[in-house]
């Protein structure tokens, strides 16, 4: 994966993501960054249904994000069950993973 490919930036559950509508291997995560997938909605108009760490069936895309986010006993948050602020927003804005981690990311010393 390119650090040189731009991603959207996502608003979602209250924090700052980059997204992409493909499935990134876990191998090419930046040390820090956090991976999920979506899961795509089933209906006539795309939307998402749940953010999961792997969707096997219907991925509507990958979310890297700096902060950890606790997808709760069942292992999924389901978009459904949450208040229409915690959906993803996207802005139109676009970013580079090194843009994210350089604005986003905390450095540990």
């Amino acid at each position: 994966m390119s650090d040189e490919l731009m991603y959207e930036v996502v608003e979602l559950l209250g924090k700052t993501a980059l997204f992409t509508e493909v499935r990134i291997n876990d191998n090419y995560v930046p040390k820090g960054l956090h991976k999920y997938e979506l899961r795509e909605g089933d209906g006539n108009e795309f939307y998402f249904a749940t953010l999961e760490r792997h969707v096997l069936f219907n991925l509507a895309g990958t979310i890297l994000v700096a902060e950890q986010i606790d997808l709760g006993t069942d292992g999924y948050i389901s978009f459904d069950d949450l208040p229409e602020d915690d959906y993803p927003g996207f802005d139109g804005r676009e970013m580079t993973i090194s843009e994210y981690c350089s604005k986003y990311l905390v450095k540990k010393d």
